[in-house]
């Protein structure tokens, strides 16, 4: 057999199930490039080792994919590092966002209970209605009501059709309304 490092990345793909060093040439060819392109996005190495560990996983559970598609293993390798990317980005603000509104929340309730008010069980009805949401329909709710985000905002956030994010947040809102008025609290 050629030696590895002679064979072009797509010899090497085309016998990943019959040589156990083809992926290891891979990986030992791009993995230099893959972290550092990663890491120069997100800024931490533990995240960008942890997302160049992931790309090159999905980039071998898709490796018969691979020879059938245009521009070869190194687009596809690169590509689906930024999808890799986004996904993180995304699942950051989405973290950030959640965090941020029971943050407010909790502050709201306690304002309210210093000050006698009796909003602080509209604030306990609210906090346990939206836990009844979809972790998806609890985000959209987040993102759109306390973020102040469009619903095309929340679709490319979440990577969801702008259709689905509508519906969601319609059923989500639907469910928010009869919880709360279960509570006693809205019209």
């Amino acid at each position: 057999m050629q030696d590895l490092a002679a064979r072009s990345d797509n010899e090497l793909l085309a016998d990943i199930d019959d040589d156990d060093l083809a992926f290891e040439e891979l990986h030992r060819r791009y993995f230099g490039q893959v972290i550092r392109f990663i890491n120069c996005r997100v800024r931490q190495m533990e995240d960008a080792q942890d997302l160049t560990l992931e790309t090159f996983i999905t980039t071998y559970a898709k490796r018969k994919e691979i020879l059938t598609r245009h521009g070869g293993f190194r687009a596809y390798l690169f590509g689906v590092a930024r999808v890799k990317i986004r996904a993180y980005y995304r699942e950051r603000e989405l973290r950030r966002v959640s965090d941020d509104a029971l943050r407010s929340n909790i502050e709201a309730a306690d304002v309210a209970t210093r000050m006698g008010s009796d909003n602080s069980g509209t604030f306990a009805a609210l906090e346990e209605c939206l836990n009844r949401l979809s972790q998806v329909e609890r985000d959209i709710v987040l993102l759109y009501k306390v973020s102040g985000f469009t619903l095309q905002d929340i679709s490319e956030i979440l990577g969801k059709s702008i259709g689905t994010v509508h519906k969601r947040w319609n059923t989500a809102r639907q469910k928010l309304q009869n919880c709360l008025m279960q509570h006693g609290v809205g019209r």
